[in-house]
């Protein structure tokens, strides 16, 4: 209370008197909601066919509005900090929370429902948190229990899990190719994106086949006008056209390219480097109304990584004087990405039973080669899947859910290469050059397999008091490749000790199959089967500060059996076994839209055996603490400072060195933004100051004790980085 007062008055004393004016939209659904009442003080305007209202020559200083659905049974209050002589912008959507008045139930479940381990970061957040290059997943990383490899790149580890426990989803679709460049950027534009949910684990039975779930909402393209947005960043360009198509349908297409490319070779010259990598992606979207329940909706979105080399014997490399290995002489290129397509059919009958319909294909591409051929992996997997989720509401305290998910496709390996280790394995390598390069390591394939899963889930929601939900369901798998059936139970209890204080457990058994390099022929074993994870979660929230804040603390521990490690004879077993335990602290303060801080810190502790036999070691990926903090203020409506301080315990170097950490990481990040306008149009500018004051630790992923003291010693760092981008909408 004291700090908003103090907030106020310098904010009232570094302005002058002038009033504000509130421009405002109001949404239901991501869409422009006619007829709602918004309230300020004794003054209440209706908003227009555009779902817009503006209040003129308003105080400066904090304001409620109250805020009534054209219905009249749902209100909501939103506060909003005015700057005098200023314009300050505001949009509400009723569809993210909506309080029944008389019921105190969120619309359509109770008030307490919530799922455990769930985070939610909405687009206009990424866009201020500083040092993500307005990058989603980027961003994720100041969430408590997620952490990356390193400084540069942006794979996510979750809970004491591996980027293989993950599954990424962008538009109920499986996003097979989440990052540029194992981690340089998301191949998703943000523009595209409406909010990013991350389900770290206890999750319902509605996701399957993984340990964490990163489902991507996309965003309904705009339906009222025109629009064009462009931006352009030190890697990539990128640009955005949404237009409304009759009264009902709407369109967007986006689409980014880097350009390092284009301009690396303009001023250095690499004679190997006949092609600098460089990527490329795009989206597209396509809403239209049948009927005022049924909306159909069509999606694609593709990307594309590539990059050449070309070696001739004299070519400089490496630091010895023998030469290029005949073996590798000529042109070497690496293409990777994706493609994707899915129609969707949204039907609401009734206000009880809403069906979401989605048929996708999908298809998957790694393509690279060593020495014209020499050496070749080409791997192009495709699937088709139709996933169904079904919501009826019984009554106020009772739901049921039920869905399934069908999917096939061939997986199609070409390739005389080494077998490819998964993220733990190329971890523990222990040597710099690794062994599976020797010839008598390399695999000769030309395979085809057909791979088919059914899942199948229900779910059970029961308010059993005004202050307590419990929720049960199950999720049963088949696959056709270990002919097993996995049945997996789940159940989370929701208890509200007061208006502001919310208690969640959860627990669940988590089965994920074997990836195709684990259980196809010559590459794998056919024998290996599911392994198996046993979450517990138990989870507090409360908001504090009369609601400008809130603080979610959770523990939780992972049981994992059944896990698939290398084996001698066999190449893969289902022999390993572990756990992963930990404390998670999120802090979010959110008075107004001035100013947004995030404070989180993760306690955690991973440990595996890959083998009944053999001695427990720490997982690879083990990093016992993770803090971050992260603020962004604006000073006025139309600058932006901000800051982010992370640290991160260094992981263990595996595996002859015992428990041996590389250093502990950290960093400061600093934001410069300033939006200006062009007649209507915001033009917005930022800079971020990555590494601010230069921390020198190293950015190596090597896994080997004495290479990586020496690049410590020589003081490799992630030197000091500006990073500049640009944004206009007209």
């Amino acid at each position: 209370m004291i700090y908003n007062v103090i907030v106020y008055l310098i904010m009232v004393l570094a302005t002058s008197v002038y009033g504000g004016e509130i421009d405002g939209v109001i949404y239901d659904l991501g869409q422009e909601l006619k007829g709602a009442s918004v309230t300020l003080a004794d003054q209440t305007i209706t908003t227009d066919a555009e779902g817009k209202f503006v209040f003129e020559n308003v105080p400066p200083g904090e304001h409620l509005l109250r805020i009534v659905h054209p219905d009249g049974k749902t209100v909501k209050q939103e506060s909003v900090f005015v700057l005098s002589d200023g314009y300050t912008p505001f949009a509400f959507d009723f569809s993210e929370k909506i309080l029944t008045l008389g019921e105190v139930m969120v619309y359509g479940e109770p008030v307490i429902e919530a799922t455990p381990g769930k985070q939610t970061m909405k687009v206009s957040e990424v866009l201020r948190i500083t040092g993500a290059a307005n990058d989603p997943l980027r961003a994720l990383q100041i969430l408590p229990g997620i952490t990356a490899p390193n400084s540069v790149l942006a794979g996510l580890f979750i809970r004491g899990g591996g980027p293989e426990d993950n599954a990424y989803y962008f538009d109920r679709v499986y996003l097979s190719y989440p990052y540029h460049f194992v981690g340089l950027a998301t191949t998703i534009n943000s523009a595209a994106i409406k909010s990013v949910d991350v389900l770290a684990g206890g999750f319902g039975a509605e996701f399957g086949n993984a340990q964490a779930i990163i489902d991507i909402q996309a965003k309904p393209p705009e339906r009222e006008r025109l629009s064009f947005t462009s931006d352009l960043n030190m890697i990539m360009s990128g640009l955005m056209l949404e237009s409304p198509l009759g009264k009902k349908g709407a369109f967007y297409v986006a689409g980014r390219r880097s350009y390092a490319d284009l301009i690396v070779p303009l001023f250095i010259e690499i004679p190997e480097l006949t092609k600098f990598p460089g990527f490329w992606d795009y989206q597209t979207d396509f809403d239209y109304d049948l009927t005022p329940e049924q909306k159909l909706h069509f999606s694609t979105f593709s990307s594309n990584d590539s990059m050449e080399i070309t070696l001739t014997q004299n070519s400089n490399i490496g630091d010895d004087n023998d030469g290029v290995d005949s073996d590798i002489i000529g042109k070497s290129h690496y293409i990777n990405g994706f493609g994707a397509q899915s129609l969707a059919l949204d039907s609401s009958f009734g206000e009880s039973l809403t069906l979401q319909s989605t048929l996708s294909h999908r298809t998957y591409t790694l393509d690279f080669d060593i020495g014209s051929g020499h050496y070749y992996f080409k791997e192009k997997p495709g699937f088709y899947a139709l996933r169904e989720d079904a919501d009826y509401e019984i009554n106020p305290r009772h739901r049921i859910q039920m869905g399934g998910l069908f999917e096939t496709g061939d997986y199609k390996i070409t390739a005389y290469f080494p077998r490819i280790p998964n993220s733990e394995e190329q971890a523990r390598s222990s040597n710099s050059e690794d062994e599976r390069f020797d010839e008598e390591n390399f695999v000769k394939s030309d395979i085809s397999k057909c791979f088919t899963s059914t899942d199948g889930y229900l779910q059970y929601r029961i308010a059993l008091a005004d202050w307590l939900s419990l929720k049960l369901g199950t999720r049963a798998s088949y696959f056709n490749m270990t002919s097993d059936v996995t049945i997996d139970p789940r159940a989370s209890l929701s208890v509200q000790t007061s208006n502001s204080v919310k208690l969640r457990a959860a627990w669940g058994i988590y089965h994920q199959n074997p990836t195709p390099a684990q259980i196809l022929p010559e590459w794998g074993n056919p024998d290996v089967y599911a392994s198996k994870a046993t979450h517990y979660v138990l989870e507090l929230e409360r908001d504090i500060f009369h609601s400008d804040a809130n603080i979610k603390v959770a523990g939780y521990y992972k049981d994992l059996k059944d896990l698939i490690t290398e084996h001698t004879k066999d190449v893969y077993r289902n022999q390993g076994m572990g756990y992963a335990q930990g404390l998670e602290m999120l802090l979010k303060y959110h008075s107004s839209e001035r100013f947004l801080g995030w404070l989180s810190y993760t306690y955690s502790l991973s440990r595996r055996k890959d083998n009944p036999k053999a001695t427990e070691r720490l997982y690879s990926f083990d990093q016992t603490h993770v803090a971050t903090l992260s603020i962004s203020y604006k000073p006025t409506p139309n600058w932006e400072l901000g800051m982010r301080w992370s640290y991160n315990s260094g992981t263990p170097i595996a595996p002859e060195v015992g428990d041996l950490r590389k250093p502990a990481n950290h960093r400061l990040d600093l934001r410069f933004a300033r939006t200006f306008h062009i007649g209507k149009h915001p033009l917005d500018v930022y800079l971020d100051i990555l590494n601010a004051y230069n921390y020198k630790g190293s950015i190596s992923t090597s896994n080997n004790a004495q290479e990586y003291i020496d690049y410590e010693e020589q003081g490799v760092p992630m030197p000091r980085i500006p990073y500049f981008g640009v944004s206009m909408k007209f």
